[in-house]
């Protein structure tokens, strides 16, 4: 891959290469989906800081637990049922929602003051008007956002200091 394109398409690339790393949810622990475990990634290898998140259709444990980053390049839903909750995340190239139908949440159980950040101008896509992407705490932190959605796109801002 040449510097400055993205192994995802539709999603553009800041000049540096990411690892695309796929969420498998294989855990053997019941109680918890962590992003720690490397039972949940395909080939057993996590994601980085600066990589690429996969959720895919065959993930299994939807409901998971950020447990290990603070940074991602971007998050890639290809279907829908996901709930992640955990560490603030702060994004530097955004969020691409493929599925067709359906909600994927960015939860802020376990995070404060948000859930999601933004590490520089970016978008988030939502390709398909029967689905519906769920951000309930967002930080722009001074960024721009740029959201592209086919239909729905929910955010709610965290409360004041």
């Amino acid at each position: 891959m040449v510097a400055g394109e993205s192994a995802v398409p539709g999603l553009e690339c800041s000049g540096t290469v990411a690892a695309t790393r796929t969420w498998s949810g294989l855990t053997t622990n019941l109680l918890i989906a962590a992003w720690s475990d490397t039972n949940n990634w395909v080939s057993h290898v996590r994601p980085g800081p600066g990589d690429d998140v996969l959720f895919p259709s065959t993930g299994q444990n939807r409901q998971n637990f950020n447990d290990l980053l603070t940074n991602l390049h971007s998050i890639i839903f290809a279907d829908t049922g996901y709930v992640i909750s955990g560490n603030t995340l702060t994004f530097t190239n955004g969020i691409l929602a493929t599925n067709t139908s359906g909600i994927n949440v960015f939860s802020d159980e376990f995070s404060a003051p948000a859930n999601f950040n933004l590490g520089a101008n970016q978008s988030i896509t939502n390709l398909y008007a029967g689905s519906t992407l769920a951000l309930l705490t967002v930080d722009l932190e001074g960024k721009g956002l740029r959201a592209r959605v086919a239909q729905r796109l929910e955010r709610r801002d965290a409360a004041p200091a």
